[in-house]
């Protein structure tokens, strides 16, 4: 029998990654002038781009998904949301919250997803997992859908 998870919820708030709204910017490459001008003053680094104008600001993860769904290769935003969680204390705490290492039950069952398992793997959340604060938005990361040719 696996007992209810029971923990104090208030000991992880919320973290969201839009609580400051995220410009996304249409760039281009610098001129040479403008990498004559970076070089000078020691500012140049590979892969430089110059801002030219805001494309849409993002409020939400609403917002952002929104954004993801109509352009598969946007990475602005996975930039945005991993530099935000590498810097975020709460996140560490969350982490820091989680078993190390991983139960090799959760990695299989993240990985595989195993219907044989879902005993044990259920009784390893109740006793390793947390209760989200409310109005927490999880992102997952995945594979985009293949088109008929096989593409992405």
């Amino acid at each position: 029998m696996v007992m209810p998870l029971k923990l104090d919820n208030s000991f992880f708030n919320k973290i969201d990654p839009f609580s400051s709204p995220l410009e996304v910017w249409e760039k281009r490459e610098p001129t040479a002038e403008e990498t004559e001008d970076l070089l000078s003053r020691e500012e140049w680094k590979p892969c430089y781009q110059i801002n030219v104008r805001i494309d849409s600001v993002l409020n939400s993860a609403y917002d952002a998904a929104k954004l993801i769904a109509g352009n598969k290769d946007e990475n602005r935003i996975n930039h945005h949301v991993i530099s935000y969680l590498e810097k975020n204390m709460e996140y560490k705490k969350w982490r820091d919250g989680m078993p190390y290492p991983t139960p090799k039950q959760l990695i299989d069952y993240q990985e595989n997803y195993p219907q044989n398992d879902l005993e044990v793997v259920n009784s390893l959340i109740s006793k390793h997992g947390m209760l989200i604060p409310e109005g927490q938005v999880l992102f997952h990361g995945g594979i985009w859908p293949l088109d008929e040719m096989g593409g992405r």
